[in-house]
């Protein structure tokens, strides 16, 4: 009989919020990611925002004391990289798949 572990995703998540965790220092505004974002897509100029709802909270941190401990030569992959290869997957995937249609091209 074949055996397979199986994993519960809702404590992978927490364990992966648990123990993975950007340092302080690297910590960013959510305005400037979704800058960057927009920065990697070609046809997206500017993201617009509605002032009327609030930025939300303020500062969100998590400890990665555990992992630096646990893999001391760990090293995070530089923000603007991982933005830009996932919106180069994207593009690449969803377009393919008709998921989404960028610079208002039609079928």
């Amino acid at each position: 009989m074949s055996i397979r572990h199986f994993l519960f995703v809702k404590l992978f998540v927490n364990l992966l919020i648990f123990v993975i965790a950007v340092d302080e220092k690297d910590e960013v505004s959510i305005k400037a990611v979704s800058d960057m974002i927009a920065s990697n897509f070609k046809n997206i100029k500017s993201i617009k925002t509605d002032p009327s709802y609030p930025d939300g909270q303020f500062k969100k941190t998590a400890n990665n004391q555990k992992l630096r401990s646990l893999f001391p030569n760990f090293k995070f992959t530089p923000l603007d990289e991982a933005v830009r290869e996932s919106v180069e997957w994207f593009v690449d995937n969803c377009q393919i798949q008709g998921l989404v249609r960028l610079g208002g091209e039609s079928k």
